[in-house]
């Protein structure tokens, strides 16, 4: 998972300051997975749902990774 953060370091940014996810996971689920939905990765991949960081902010975070 984090092998794509040597050619883009930003993978390594945390999706929220309250918990430990980062882009990279979002990547990795996308590429790896087949996750294809911002609901997919914030459920699913991440802890982001079950930590309370389903927000706004985190929810364009990883839209913003995802391929279109």
């Amino acid at each position: 998972m984090l092998a794509t953060a040597r050619e883009e370091p930003e993978l390594l940014e945390r999706l929220d300051p309250g918990g430990p996810d980062i882009a990279a996971q979002v990547r990795y689920a996308a590429t790896h997975e087949w996750a294809n939905s911002v609901d997919d990765v914030v459920h699913r991949r991440t802890t982001l749902f079950y930590r309370g960081l389903d927000h706004e902010a985190t929810r364009a975070a990883v839209a913003q990774i995802l391929p279109s």
